[in-house]
C-alpha cells in the first residue's frame, strides 16, 4: 500500500468514527472483533505463575497538590522530566513537532506505531463507586467478558511498585506501544516516598495469580514537572518505558488529543481494583459529564488500585486513550461528585510520540 493510501484510509476511518453513535461503542458491542496474536504462556508455565504476596501491593495512595501548583506556567507545568532507573539519571525535554497530528492508531502483536496525520476535528485519595456497582470482571471462564488474553484486556496492565523508601503500591497502565504503557503520575512518582519509583513490574493481562504474558520491567519512567514538582492533579500522568517489547506479543492501543470531544463521548475503563479480588481484572463505561484543559469528569464506576488505567474511547472499531484515569474528584460545583482522568493535550501527546 502506498504512503498516499494509507493517509486517505487512515484519514476516513477517523471521520467514520465520529459519524458514528459514542453511546454503542463499548465492548457489549465489540467483544468480536479481535486482533492477531501471539499465544499466552500456558498456565503452568513458572513464567506465568505470580507468588507474590497481593497485601504487599496496596493501591497507591495520591500526595495532597502543593500550593505552588496553581501558579505554574502551562509552559513549567508541562515540562517533560524522565528517569533513568538504572542510572538514576533525571533529564527535562521538549517535545518533538508533530504538526496536525493528533492520533497514533492501535497497534496488532510485532507492528510499528503509525500516526494519523487527520488535523484537529474540534477545536485525592480513593476511587469512586456510584450507586450500584457496575463494574464487571474480566476472567478465563463465567465472567462478563475475557479471557484477559483476548484484545483489548492483553492491553490492561498490574503495576506492581517499590518506592525508595522501601514501601510498595499497586496501580493500573495500559499498553500504547510496543513498550510504553500509560499510567498516572502517582503510580511513578511519589514525594512523600523519595521520588521517583525504585522498580515497577508490569504484568499484561494478569488474570488472579495467572501472569498469561509474564512480566516486564520499567527501564525509564516518564511525567511532567506539573506532577513531580506540584503533585497537581491537572498534571498526574505518568509514562513507562518498559526493558522489554512486550507489547510485541499483546498490541497496544492508540492514543489521542484534541481540544475537546462531544459531550456524548462514551468513555471506557478497565483494570485492577483493589476492593476486588487480588489481580483481577475489572471493566466499565459511562459517558463524559464534563471536560475542563487538562481533566475529564465521568462516572465510571472504579476503586483505588486502578489509578494509571487508560481512559478510552472507541473510533470506528478501533480504541484510543484519551487519559489516564487518577481517581474521584470529590465534588464539582454544578456537576456534582465524579471521577476524574488526566487528559492527554497536544504537548503531552508529542511527549509521548517521542518516548515511542
Amino acid at each position: 500500500m502506498t504512503g498516499t493510501k494509507k493517509f486517505v484510509q487512515l484519514a476516513v476511518l477517523g471521520l467514520v468514527g465520529f459519524c458514528l453513535s459514542p453511546a454503542a461503542r463499548t465492548e457489549d458491542a465489540i467483544q468480536a472483533i479481535q486482533h492477531p496474536m501471539t499465544a499466552p504462556l500456558d498456565p503452568g508455565d513458572p513464567r506465568a505463575i505470580d507468588l507474590d504476596d497481593p497485601a504487599l501491593y496496596p493501591p497507591a495512595d495520591i500526595p495532597a497538590e502543593k500550593r505552588s501548583a496553581r501558579f505554574l506556567s502551562t509552559a513549567v507545568a508541562e515540562t517533560a522530566e524522565n528517569y533513568d532507573v538504572v542510572t538514576g539519571a533525571v533529564i527535562k525535554t521538549r517535545p518533538v513537532r508533530m504538526m496536525g497530528v493528533r492520533r497514533a492508531v492501535p497497534g496488532s502483536p510485532g507492528s510499528v506505531p503509525i500516526f494519523d496525520s487527520e488535523r484537529i476535528a474540534a477545536g485525592l485519595g480513593f476511587n469512586r463507586v456510584f450507586g450500584t456497582d457496575d463494574r464487571k470482571q474480566v476472567c478465563a471462564s463465567g465472567c462478563s467478558y475475557g479471557p484477559t488474553t483476548a484484545y483489548p484486556w492483553r492491553t490492561q496492565c498490574k503495576l506492581n511498585i517499590t518506592w525508595k523508601n522501601g514501601s510498595t503500591a499497586g496501580c493500573s497502565g495500559t499498553l500504547i506501544g510496543s513498550r510504553t504503557v500509560i499510567t498516572a503520575g502517582h503510580c511513578v512518582y511519589n514525594s512523600g516516598k523519595g521520588g521517583w519509583a525504585k522498580t515497577i513490574r508490569v504484568r499484561p493481562g494478569k488474570d488472579g495469580t495467572y501472569d498469561p504474558y509474564g512480566s516486564a520491567y520499567a527501564s525509564v519512567l516518564h511525567s511532567w514537572t506539573g506532577w513531580t514538582s506540584s503533585n497537581s492533579s491537572d498534571h498526574d500522568m505518568g509514562v513507562i518505558t518498559l526493558g522489554t517489547n512486550i507489547g510485541n506479543t499483546t498490541g497496544w492501543l492508540g492514543f489521542e488529543w484534541a481540544s475537546s470531544f462531544p459531550s456524548s463521548t462514551t468513555l471506557n475503563i478497565a483494570g485492577y481494583p483493589g476492593d476486588k479480588p487480588s489481580g483481577t481484572q475489572w471493566y466499565d463505561y459511562d459517558p463524559l459529564k464534563a471536560q475542563t484543559t487538562y481533566r475529564f469528569y465521568y462516572r465510571v464506576d472504579t476503586y483505588s488500585g486502578q489509578s494509571g488505567s487508560g481512559v478510552y474511547r472507541f473510533v470506528g472499531d478501533d480504541r484510543y486513550v484519551m487519559a489516564a484515569h487518577s481517581g474521584y474528584n470529590y465534588y464539582l460545583p454544578l456537576f456534582g461528585e465524579y471521577n476524574r482522568g488526566t487528559r492527554i493535550t497536544q504537548t503531552k501527546f508529542n511527549h509521548i510520540v517521542g518516548w515511542l
